[in-house]
């Protein structure tokens, strides 16, 4: 009796794994177990699911997870400099210099037409005096002008100096290449004039160059300014200024001639 059971209990020992190994052949994976769960593949049971990359099911795997919108992380248009109306900036960085690398022209809103205040390339005629021109002399930088009752800084002159005329004629041509459109500006006749005829006159005439069209023509009296504020002179490319008269012994004048954008 003591054999048949020693005998029972080996054959029962030896059948407990083979059954354990038959028996992986029915079972299906289940997806719902704990991480410590042992499960069957391919008629062979493996150990712990979360040691091997396959084992993950789609929803455990990040890369794979569409749950999450991509653009929570990105900044807004508004929040970045770089876009919207802000982008305008890249085509110029404040200095006049493009992000292309090429400078762009800076156009000042008022410019000084006397003095050393008129910017670089405006001033088209010459300055000092010209022999073949019956040595009619100009002065575009003339300092403590006055006019009348009226004193200005700076301010452009013109007058004859030599074999000197009743009708000689001085002019300053002012490169304004249509960017400008009005003009401030005091005419009249230098109070140190060396006339002891005071009743002679001088016409002052401003003249759109490119028409050849003479946009203002005013005859000056000695002792009387005459002003002008905020006067067209749109689309004009060179704008001449110009005195016709006895110039050798009453000087033309400009007080402070301004152009405005």
């Amino acid at each position: 009796m003591k054999y048949w059971s020693r005998a029972f209990c080996s054959a029962a020992l030896v059948a407990l794994p083979l059954l354990a190994v038959g028996g992986c052949k029915d079972i299906t994976v289940n997806q719902d177990a704990g991480r410590d769960a042992k499960y069957c593949k391919e008629s062979t049971c493996e150990g712990d699911g979360s040691s091997s990359g396959t084992s993950q099911t789609p929803s455990e795997n990040p890369t794979e997870d569409s749950s999450t919108p991509a653009s929570v992380d990105s900044p807004s248009d508004n929040e970045n400099p770089s876009h919207g109306a802000d982008s305008s900036d890249s085509a110029n960085n404040g200095d006049g210099q493009s992000d292309s690398g090429a400078t762009a022209q800076v156009i000042p809103e008022t410019v000084k037409l006397s003095g050393n205040h008129i910017p670089e390339g405006m001033q088209v005629s010459a300055d000092g005096c010209a022999q073949e021109d019956a040595a009619i002399c100009t002065d575009w930088d003339a300092e403590d002008e006055v006019i009348g009752d009226k004193s200005f800084s700076t301010a452009l002159y013109a007058k004859c100096v030599l074999f000197c005329e009743n009708d000689e004629t001085a002019y300053f041509d002012i490169k304004l290449s249509g960017h400008y459109t009005k003009l401030d500006a005091t005419f009249g006749i230098a109070a140190d004039s060396n006339s002891s005829d005071r009743s002679k006159t001088v016409t002052v005439s401003i003249i759109n160059q490119g028409t050849g069209k003479t946009l203002l023509s005013h005859v000056l009296a000695y002792g009387t300014p005459f002003p002008l504020k905020g006067y067209s002179i749109k689309g004009v490319g060179v704008l001449r200024i110009q005195f016709d008269g006895p110039l050798g012994r009453m000087r033309g004048a400009v007080g402070e001639p301004v152009a405005r954008q």
